[in-house]
């Protein structure tokens, strides 16, 4: 009973225009994020010059490209970034990033950073939504859909909050929360940031930073979840990925997750700020959508509840693979990544 409650709850129909917002903010994001491969040299420095490839077990089999393909695998992943976001050939375009993004993550292990694989899961879960049919081009020739069921909203919700969760669940140690380490070295080094820098100096600032850093991480998907603390929680949110930009070098995981954060908000909050530009933004946004009148799903597919099921919960639990692993995790790093 409990289940088929949650099945219920699940195809309830919610505004499709946050997630419209969504895929605009991702598009955009990992378009900028290839070209700036291509213009730093990155591509060069990471593909093209090295002789050898430190390999994840079982994809021992990718190889990197011959020079120029990996610079044109590079601006393909630019251009498709380009075509998600317009919501141009959606369907074609998500799936071909989530391949050819998957695969330049797993040609070497030592290029991993934790918000590329946070990219591929996220565009594996775009795979199944059709999202080129709201708000974006795609609209025009396979029909607008002004109404999603709720689980398409929920799955991405809840993929980011497992990313919060988790990145708390591994400050829960006694080198982060009783001695500051190695956030103490890493705040030492960067005394010569403007007006906080000479803060960063003092013996209890570390402290606060890492009991900050620890219950900012655990709970502010809840947070972002309440109605009454969420506008509160997402200025929060905001301050702590510009301090993180600020301090430490994490390329553009603080504006990705200031981004795909905003699922969390209302359904329809893009919808109520196009409004206030008169609809000018997006027209299509001037239309009022009734949620509550849309048509339901008949049901779910027990082979896509199952399948969303066992999705969910390989997310949850992989991350805890770490702690199977014999002696300092801090120090062998098994199942980090």
């Amino acid at each position: 009973m409990r289940l088929d409650r949650v099945r219920e709850k699940a195809l309830v129909p919610v505004d499709a225009a946050s997630l419209a917002a969504f895929r605009i903010f991702f598009g955009v994001l990992v378009a900028i994020g290839a070209i700036r491969f291509l213009v730093y040299g990155w591509v060069e420095q990471f593909f093209e010059r090295p002789t050898f490839f430190f390999k994840y077990w079982g994809f021992e089999w990718v190889q990197v490209l011959p020079h120029p393909w990996m610079h044109v695998a590079f601006g393909t992943l630019a251009v498709l970034g380009v075509l998600i976001a317009l919501g141009l050939f959606y369907r074609v375009a998500i799936v071909l990033f989530f391949l050819l993004f998957t695969y330049v993550e797993l040609i070497d292990v030592t290029n991993y950073l934790n918000h590329y694989y946070l990219v591929s899961v996220l565009a594996f879960w775009m795979c199944f939504l059709p999202l080129g049919r709201v708000g974006g081009l795609d609209a025009r020739r396979l029909g607008r859909l002004p109404t999603l069921p709720a689980w398409m909203l929920m799955a991405l919700r809840f993929q980011v909050a497992v990313v919060y969760v988790h990145a708390g669940l591994a400050k829960l140690t006694g080198d982060w929360l009783l001695h500051a380490q190695p956030l103490d070295i890493w705040l030492h080094a960067r005394t010569e940031v403007p007006v906080i820098g000479p803060l960063l100096d003092e013996p209890g600032v570390p402290y606060v930073f890492a009991w900050a850093g620890f219950l900012y991480d655990t709970t502010i998907p809840f947070w972002l979840s309440w109605r009454r603390t969420r506008a509160l929680a997402y200025v929060v949110l905001l301050g702590f990925h510009l301090a993180t930009h600020l301090l430490f070098n994490i390329g553009m995981f603080p504006l990705i997750m200031s981004a795909v954060a905003t699922v969390f908000f209302d359904p329809s909050w893009p919808r109520r700020l196009g409004r206030l530009f008169g609809g000018r933004l997006v027209p299509s946004l001037r239309d009022e959508v009734r949620p509550e009148e849309s048509p339901r799903p008949a049901g779910m597919p027990s082979a896509l509840a199952a399948g969303l099921m066992l999705f969910a919960l390989v997310q949850a639990l992989a991350p805890l693979r770490a702690h199977l692993y014999r002696g300092d995790l801090l120090w062998h790093e098994q199942g980090m990544r």
